[in-house]
């Protein structure tokens, strides 16, 4: 029986306001991703932009949120396809089964730019 666990990153940013950088990882997720929620810095301006992925192992993009400072809960899914390759009319959970990393770009410099929640069946 699977059971909803979630970890938690907080990521903190570096550099000028504007182009202030940073990135966090989550460590060994393993299971079907429900959800993300994004807990943004009061002070941290609308031109922020936060991407996901699984990067180890490589898997890609899992989310790629829009220039933001507004809290936000997110459902990713991914587009299915036949056995030939051909993208169908149905989407399915990401199946996690690694490390996630986290980066923040286009923000200004802070302590907890973002706090990131991760949710998933494991």
């Amino acid at each position: 029986m699977s059971r909803i666990l979630s970890k938690r990153a907080k990521i903190t940013t570096i550099g000028s306001n504007g182009i202030a950088t940073g990135s966090a990882q989550i460590f060994e997720l393993t299971g079907e991703l429900i959800d993300i929620y994004v807990n943004y810095h009061a002070s941290a301006p609308s031109s922020t932009v936060l991407t996901i992925i699984q990067s180890d192992p490589v898997e890609g993009s899992i989310l790629a949120c829009p220039a933001s400072k507004t809290d936000r809960l997110f459902a990713p899914r991914k587009q299915a396809c036949d056995s030939a390759g051909t993208l169908v009319a149905s989407w399915e959970k990401f199946i996690l089964n690694g490390t996630m990393t986290l980066t923040i770009t286009l923000s200004n410099a802070l302590t907890y730019c973002a706090e990131v929640t991760v949710r998933y069946l494991g």
